[in-house]
């Protein structure tokens, strides 16, 4: 298998989560509140060759519909992972150990683990996985069709041929880099090194530091303002760093050695280059000490108010470090409204900002600009992070890894969108949707008016938030704002240099985004974690900071296929996510923003102590479940998107409550299907303790048993695994 296809294809399908090995089995314990004891199903989310002997956990009995849906519905996909497992186990055994200077002797080659990892993906032919293939491969096509019109494909088809061109790529080597490498390793001083930082240096990536975010402000969504938040951590999680686990460790210094051979490959000594990239380690690990856990808007009850901290850029100025050169392009194009999220963070990196640091501060420049270029030169630096996935243990490959890459798509997402939204999507797919979204609304509208735990006074705000809720779908009803008029490739010479135009671009439409108010037409591209939503992701999202919904091109096609699925399969995949993201505008964190994304309390003190109540019988539920040995699943992280799932789900039955001959039967195996995702144990244990979703065979069971639409559909009674009583059942809305 051509190794660029592979980079190009591995964060596709890792993303799918499609990894293998490892198991246990769901625990039966006492609950609290007089809940019933939690079901014993089995958890086929992870996976081992000794759960699915036929001694093992995985009989027949545990794919029943009455037994354990989310097993029976995807029996399938969980049968062609234990022969994908089988083939792994056999080629365990028959291979050649491998021997390269980073990792030693392996007895799986790289090419095997990810051969592995692609098989599986097609194997088991997911909705999500499926569409997590497909999308590249699209893209690629509109990279190469000649028809398309408009300045837009232009620049696509010149990214793209100077991408594909490797016989140049090859020849130039690592020369494209050098300068700017140069520029930081030239840097002496601090007042050398504030001066880079205040100009950007083209590739000097100063987001390392500082990564910034334009939206509305926490106190008035209708103003804009720039966010500073801590630059991106390469381990993915500030919290990762607090308390390294073995595994983690490892994995670091396997990202630190590709960081030095690359240093090496540049021109510096062993020496020169292990110092630097041990250098860029301590320094990254100080900082985020003080720094929030990724998903902390969930995790922590007062993040909004931590992070509301107001900055004057004089204040920016008279520190230290160069916060203010940082933000000059914004304060030069009269933008005066900035927010400090971690003052905490901010302050120290103040203090670090000295001469004894210099080394520790280029070297982050440094890792910043091997990051973003790695993927850009030649054959070999492109292959460079494949050893990070050359181990034994799987974990490894579906973990986050910091240099792949796709530069096909990733700098001109906004353009490749505007092409994927007018060949894979209509305008009767938009109209239809949105119809669809304003019934759900009305199906909300007319549940809040018979709502008996609420006072008017809330009531009559949640309306509003209904009434004000900002549609997005598919793709922007009105392009021109996404425009690449400034970007010109006549002068570039390298790939490098293509991106360096590119961000150039990027950063001119964060600054034009400053400048304006928020607008309901615009849609917000760059989000809080620096990753960009467009036409051709496969998301749907609640904004709770502008009260949106936003249901994009790459979800719906993921989800629905119109042309071998009906109409209550289309509910099932598109139609209960619709309903799950409205419901975030009223789980604990959206009920904390009003009707124009402003962050204020708009409920009555008693009303939300009855809420309260409601989302903690929700955290009680799911923590009854032991999901692998010793390890419960936290509920009180999971309440937001549980409270979401189940009110989504409900939405939508009261909407199939009146479509004579619906198929109920149909339209659950559908749901059940959607959220399969089976990890290795490592990572599962990881999703567990830090994802916010529930782990997928408890996020469709905890589910599907709320309903009585369920219980008929499959004729479920009182002695079945998948029964609950109605006096147990926890929906919120």
């Amino acid at each position: 298998m051509n190794q660029r296809f592979i980079k190009a294809l591995i964060p596709a399908v890792l993303t799918a989560v499609i990894v293998v090995t490892a198991v246990c089995g769901a625990g039966c314990i006492s609950s609290p509140d007089n809940l019933p004891a939690a079901p014993n199903w089995f958890n086929s989310d992870v996976i081992s060759p000794e759960a699915y002997s036929a001694e093992g956990a995985a009989s027949t009995d545990s794919f029943t519909y009455t037994d354990n849906f989310y097993n029976a519905v995807n029996e399938a996909y969980i049968r062609q992972m234990i022969e994908s497992l089988s083939s792994a186990e056999a080629a365990k055994g028959s291979q050649e150990t491998v021997e390269t200077p980073e990792t030693g002797e392996l007895p799986f080659d790289t090419q095997t683990l990810v051969d592995l990892l692609v098989t599986m993906a097609t194997q088991m032919n997911t909705p999500l996985g499926k569409a997590q293939l497909e999308i590249p491969v699209q893209l690629q096509e509109i990279a190469k069709d000649t028809t398309l019109q408009g300045y837009e494909a232009k620049l696509i088809r010149e990214f793209s041929a100077a991408s594909g061109n490797m016989e140049k790529r090859d020849a130039d080597g690592v020369n494209p880099v050098l300068p700017y490498i140069e520029e930081i390793k030239a840097v002496s001083s601090l007042d050398e090194l504030t001066e880079l930082i205040g100009t950007g240096g083209s590739a000097s990536l100063k987001e390392v530091f500082i990564r910034e975010e334009v939206t509305g402000l926490l106190d008035d969504a209708a103003k804009t303002a720039v966010y500073l938040h801590p630059g991106k951590f390469t381990l993915g999680d500030a919290a990762l760093y607090k308390s390294m686990t073995p595994e983690t460790q490892a994995k670091y210094e396997k990202i630190k050695t590709i960081f030095k051979n690359y240093l090496v490959k540049c021109g510096y000594t062993e020496k020169e280059a292990a110092d630097t990239a041990e250098a860029f380690g301590r320094l990254e690990t100080e900082i985020a000490q003080v720094c929030y856990p990724k998903d902390a808007e969930y995790l922590m009850p007062d993040y909004y108010e931590k992070i509301n901290n107001p900055a004057a850029y004089e204040e920016l100025q008279a520190m230290k470090f160069p916060a203010a050169a940082d933000q000059a392009i914004y304060h030069d194009a009269g933008v005066e409204r900035f927010v400090v999220t971690n003052p905490e963070w901010l302050d120290l990196l103040n203090s670090l900002y000295t001469e004894e640091n210099l080394e520790g501060f280029r070297a982050m420049l440094l890792f910043s600009l091997c990051t973003a270029s790695i993927n850009l030169l030649d054959s070999e630096s492109q292959n460079m992070p494949l050893d990070l996935m050359t181990s034994t243990s799987l974990s490894d490959i579906a973990s986050a890894n910091p240099f792949l890459s796709d530069p096909s798509t990733e700098y001109l997402g906004m353009a490749y969108g505007k092409y994927y939204a007018q060949k894979y999507t209509t305008p009767e797919m938009k109209e239809d949707l949105t119809k669809l979204i304003h019934q759900i609304v009305d199906v909300y509208m007319e549940r809040l008016s018979k709502t008996t735990w609420i006072s008017d006074e809330t009531r009559k705000n949640a309306e509003a938030k209904l009434e004000n809720l900002k549609i997005r779908v598919l793709y922007p009803d009105d392009w021109s704002y996404y425009t690449y008029d400034d970007v010109d490739f006549d002068d570039c010479d390298s790939l490098l240099d293509y991106t360096v135009e590119l961000r150039k671009h990027n950063q001119n439409r964060l600054v034009k985004d400053a400048q304006n108010d928020p607008s309901e037409n615009i849609w917000p591209v760059i989000l809080q974690e620096g990753a960009e939503i467009l036409p051709q992701t496969i998301n749907a999202y609640y904004n709770p900071a502008d009260n949106s919904i936003n249901i994009l091109a790459g979800f719906v096609n993921a989800c629905y296929n119109p042309a071998n699925e009906s109409y209550e399969e289309m509910l099932a995949g598109v139609g209960t996510t619709i309903g799950h993201e409205i419901s975030h505008g009223f789980d604990p964190l959206g009920s904390k923003f009003d009707k124009d994304g402003t962050y204020r309390n708009w409920w009555t003190e008693a009303d939300h102590a009855a809420f309260e109540k409601k989302v903690d019988k929700v955290d009680k539920f799911f923590s009854r479940f032991e999901a692998m040995p010793g390890v419960y699943l936290p509920g009180e992280q999971y309440t937001g998107e549980a409270i979401a799932d189940m009110g989504g789900m409900s939405v939508i039955l009261d909407i199939a409550s009146d479509i004579p001959d619906f198929d109920y039967q149909k339209f659950f195996i559908k749901y059940g299907k959607v959220f399969y995702s089976p990890y290795v144990t490592d990572l599962y244990r990881n999703t567990i303790l830090k994802d916010v979703h529930p782990p997928g065979m408890y996020r469709v069971n905890v589910t599907v048993q709320q309903f009585d639409e369920f219980m008929n559909a499959f004729g479920v009674t009182e002695t079945d695994n998948m029964y609950l009583s109605p006096e147990h059942r926890i929906t919120v809305w």
